[in-house]
């Protein structure tokens, strides 16, 4: 089921190049019903169809994935362009439904299978997810004329305290960027250092969260807590999850804050709490290991994922988001797969969670890094100015 669970969420990751194509063709609200349609189809058929093989769930899981991930790339978009400068804090609200659903979706799963069967439980999920179909008919048009305009007015522009944002906007050729040209991949990197980073940093808190949240509650019941307890865990986390969520959205009344607070602090925090679970294992202190880590990844994703439109510009917003998606996606497949080969090879899940410990200090290391240059960079701008 973890393979499933990480294959699922992969697809709806690497499908973004697809979506992104296929933007060009459809409109935002028939992209979202087509995906919301392709999610139900998936766990319909996870439910009805014979034969409980593995084949048959890594296809229909892909499946699911596949319209997760149209979903999610209309709806960055859509939120991107109404609310413009306002998205960080319409996207982390947005992303509240991740940690609500690792806390609730368990434990509603667990009980379902426990008293109606396996396929019932996953009828039930497909009926849950058939209201993404409701929402896409409801997802607005959007102007593809206006995709070289940002949604801020220019008061607000110059009202900005960060000042490095506004030489994104300045500084970028204003074309829209076709999905067919390779050369236009290859500029936003060249346009946009900071994009850079960002990546890297969103690569690594998805490889910990695949990590942390598929093995947590494994973890638990090999240190010998009973598996009706160790779900808890997973709720703990959520909740940790949900938290993060808050915390990051008074955070971004300081743009200043925004990147040591939401990306330097929860990394090396991240580090301290994998080590302790190294050391003790009780339920107490692995649930307080589980709100930690929880807490601290969803700033930390909360952070990344949101501040995209502070490190590139219109032009190459959606390129952004697609390479943002396929760069989660692969740190979510490898965070699946490595610290499960981990456990294999040692046979045990305390090297895995070790190696979570190393991921989190080198994301320390990249932020305080793209953090120098930020304030570098700043400080340069804020001279020329004056002049």
């Amino acid at each position: 089921m973890g393979s499933v669970f990480t294959l699922q969420i992969t697809v709806g990751f690497f499908v973004a190049p697809f979506a992104r194509w296929a933007d060009v063709l459809l409109s935002p609200r028939w992209l979202a019903v087509l995906g919301g349609v392709l999610s139900t189809i998936g766990f319909m058929c996870r439910a009805f169809v014979p034969n409980n093989t593995i084949l048959r769930e890594l296809v229909f899981s892909s499946i699911s994935g596949l319209g997760f991930g149209m979903v999610d790339y209309v709806t960055i978009i859509d939120l991107e362009q109404a609310f413009g400068d306002a998205f960080p804090s319409v996207c982390t609200l947005n992303m509240l439904t991740s940690p609500i659903g690792i806390a609730v979706l368990p434990p509603l799963f667990g009980y379902l299978v426990r008293n109606y069967g396996q396929r019932k439980g996953i009828f039930v999920l497909g009926l849950l997810t058939s209201t993404m179909i409701i929402s896409g008919v409801f997802t607005p048009d959007g102007d593809k004329s206006s995709s070289t305009a940002r949604n801020v007015s220019p008061e607000a522009a110059e009202g900005r305290s960060d000042e490095t944002h506004q030489l994104v906007e300045q500084n970028c050729e204003k074309t829209t960027q076709s999905p067919g040209k390779f050369d236009n991949w290859l500029s936003l990197s060249k346009c946009h250092p900071s994009f850079v980073f960002l990546t890297l940093l969103l690569g690594l808190n998805y490889y910990e969260y695949a990590g942390w949240s598929i093995y947590l509650v494994p973890y638990g019941e090999a240190l010998g807590v009973d598996s009706s307890t160790a779900v808890w865990l997973s709720t703990v986390g959520g909740l940790a999850g949900i938290i993060g969520k808050v915390c990051a959205l008074l955070l971004y009344r300081w743009d200043h804050l925004v990147l040591p607070v939401g990306l330097v602090i929860p990394a090396i925090l991240l580090a301290i709490t994998y080590g302790v679970s190294l050391v003790w294992d009780d339920f107490g202190v692995l649930a307080i290991v589980a709100f930690q880590s929880g807490l601290s990844l969803s700033v930390w994703a909360s952070v990344c994922g949101s501040w995209l439109p502070r490190v590139v510009c219109q032009s190459h917003f959606k390129n952004a988001v697609t390479v943002s998606f396929v760069i989660s996606g692969l740190g979510t497949l490898l965070g699946g797969f490595i610290p499960g080969g981990v456990i294999d090879i040692t046979g045990s899940y305390r090297p895995a969670f070790a190696s979570l410990a190393a991921v989190s200090l080198v994301g320390a290391v990249i932020s305080i890094i793209w953090c120098l240059i930020e304030r570098t960079t700043a400080k340069q701008t804020g001279q020329q100015r004056s002049r």
